[in-house]
């Protein structure tokens, strides 16, 4: 596979659909429950969300991680994210003051959010897959805050509506039929 100009792998249109229209519709609903004030909400190819809580900016990159269904934290070990993102976020919090920034990653409903700083994201968890792309492996027991929400109550329709999406890759697929994962029909991508 060939990396675009930013040394990451090329967008795979349903799969960027699919999986940016969840994030950012549910990370949506979440600050405007949390009466975050939404700064940026726009694709630019940029930072994906902009927040501001008690005066701190926040630009965030969200990633719901397809290989997290609707089960818990404990059968997952790492998150992943391209060298390239993190590098656009450090950038902010390098160049402006009152900016924190960091990664949400959600699993496929999205019902459940793992967050964390990218203060602590280690160039220890850095890593270059066969492409040529760097990214980082972030381990799930080390400076992940994580949150679930009965808000939004919908299950992984993962098998049913996104099979094709799903058999790209063996990491999507390996939680998926499993008993552990709470399957149904989610609601947010499939009316």
């Amino acid at each position: 596979m060939k990396l675009n100009q930013n040394g990451r792998r090329q967008i795979i249109k349903d799969e960027y659909d699919l999986f940016d229209n969840k994030a950012r519709k549910s990370w949506e609903f979440i600050c405007v429950y949390m009466n975050w004030e939404i700064v940026k909400n726009k694709e630019d190819y940029f930072e994906d969300y902009v927040c501001k809580i008690n005066k701190i900016y926040y630009p965030m990159e969200l990633q719901v991680a397809a290989y997290w269904h609707n089960h818990s934290l404990d059968k997952l070990s790492n998150f992943y994210i391209s060298k390239s993102k993190i590098d656009l976020l450090r950038g902010y919090v390098s160049k402006y003051i009152n900016v924190e920034a960091g990664c949400v990653f959600m699993n496929c409903i999205p019902n459940k959010f793992a967050t964390i700083n990218i203060k602590n994201i280690s160039d220890n968890y850095l890593n270059q897959n066969e492409q040529g792309e760097f990214y980082y492996k972030i381990p799930i027991n080390e400076n992940i805050n994580y949150f679930e929400t009965d808000l939004i109550d919908d299950k992984c329709d993962c098998l049913d509506n996104h099979l094709e999406i799903m058999q790209r890759s063996k990491g999507r697929m390996k939680h998926l039929e499993q008993d552990y994962n709470i399957r149904g029909f989610n609601g947010i991508c499939c009316r």
